[in-house]
Parts: C-alpha cells; structure tokens; sequence
C-alpha cells in the first residue's frame, strides 16, 4: 500500500514557521530556558564526570586492598606453619626428654 491521501494544493506543504505567529517574547523566553536547559545539563554532566573518577578512585583503592589481604594472608599462613613446626620441635624435644629422664633413672637405679 502506498502512502495514501492526497496531494496538497499548490505544491509543497511549507516547512518553515511563519514569523507572525511566534512572538519575539516567546522566542527570548524559548531561548533562556534552553540556556537554562544547557546549563543543568552541563552541570549533570560534571557529576557524572566525578561520580566515574570516584569510581575508578574506589576500585583502584579496593585493588590495593586485595592485593595487601592477599598478603597478609600469606604471611600469616606463614606464622601458622612456622607456629606448628615449632609445636612439632617442642613435642618431639618433650619425648626426647622424657625418653633420656627414663635412661637416666635407670642407669641411677
């Protein structure tokens, strides 16, 4: 189907806006409040702006910290293993003792 309707008389239809039927007050008017418009926009898009800096700000910051939990955990892993080895050096130093108290009662008795 085609667009249907019919053409208009006397050629094209005008595209243009007639000067007497906007007044100059309105124009003024329609310009300030686009000036108003462009302004809130421009302050919107500072936000914006800020709002991704402390974004990116945040997430490097978090990164750090990751990085550091990372390491903290490492060490204390660390002191953990080292804890348990000295528990293991300190039980088999007890035995030994216990074991040389015995061989010494014996050789006394």
């Amino acid at each position: 189907m085609s667009g249907g309707g019919s053409k208009p008389h006397g050629g094209k239809m005008g595209t243009s806006i007639q000067v007497a039927s906007v007044s100059g007050e309105a124009v003024a008017n329609a310009e300030k409040e686009l000036s108003l418009m462009v302004e809130k926009l421009n302050r919107i898009c500072q936000r914006i702006a800020e709002e991704v800096r402390c974004y990116q700000a945040s997430e490097k910051a978090i990164a750090i910290l990751e990085m550091e939990q990372a390491k903290s955990q490492k060490e204390t892993y660390k002191h953990i293993y080292e804890a348990a080895a000295a528990m293991d050096l300190l039980d088999i130093s007890v035995k030994f003792l216990i074991i040389e108290s015995k061989a010494y009662d014996s050789i006394i008795s």
